[in-house]
């Protein structure tokens, strides 16, 4: 007398969680045994692979300057950015860690488009002599790749501000371009 099984239990070849006795026909009771594990396996690796598909194919960052005051696009601006691997974002940047360095000006938009390197390094490090800032602390590109990464320099406490609430894959800086006077100011002990 057989027992009546469900429409999906039949599709499969092999029953799932039961144990093999020696009544049973087919496959020895190891790989039976074995065979539910790996699906589950399977199963569990694919349901974390597909949401890191996108992240898996995004090989670009775009980094955008904004006035924070006019919120205008800061054009032809030199930038430099650096990406490294390294263990913390605040440590020194050694040359041993550097993966890439590009030097480039902003277009009309203030968008500097950076291609990241393969395999993707941990950081991503934005500089420009031309700010008020001397460059933004150490950015993890996972980060910028997931949610992407909002930064705000304050002039009086000269520290920044991150949120990540911007667009995936980009970096939104938020600083203004140094004046005649700044520059002065700078030179002067």
């Amino acid at each position: 007398m057989q027992t009546p099984t469900s429409p999906i239990r039949s599709l499969l070849p092999l029953p799932l969680y039961t144990r093999r006795t020696s009544k049973s026909p087919g496959c020895p009771q190891v790989v039976r045994k074995g065979l539910g594990k790996w699906v589950i396996f399977a199963l569990a690796l694919s349901s974390w692979m597909v949401p890191a598909l996108p992240l898996l194919a995004q090989q670009e960052l775009r980094v955008r300057f904004l006035d924070p005051r006019s919120e205008k696009p800061i054009r032809k601006l030199w930038v430099g950015v650096v990406q490294w691997n390294g263990m913390a974002p605040d440590e020194p940047i050694l040359a041993k860690n550097v993966v890439s360095d590009l030097n480039t000006r902003t277009d009309q938009n203030g968008t500097v488009v950076v291609k990241l390197a393969e395999p993707l390094p941990k950081f991503v490090w934005v500089s420009s002599l031309d700010l008020a800032s001397p460059g933004t602390p150490g950015i993890l590109v996972c980060d910028v790749l997931r949610s992407g990464v909002v930064l705000k320099y304050r002039d009086k406490s000269r520290t920044w501000t991150s949120e990540l609430t911007g667009k995936p894959g980009e970096i939104l800086i938020m600083d203004r371009r140094l004046t005649v006077w700044d520059r002065v100011r700078r030179e002067l002990p």
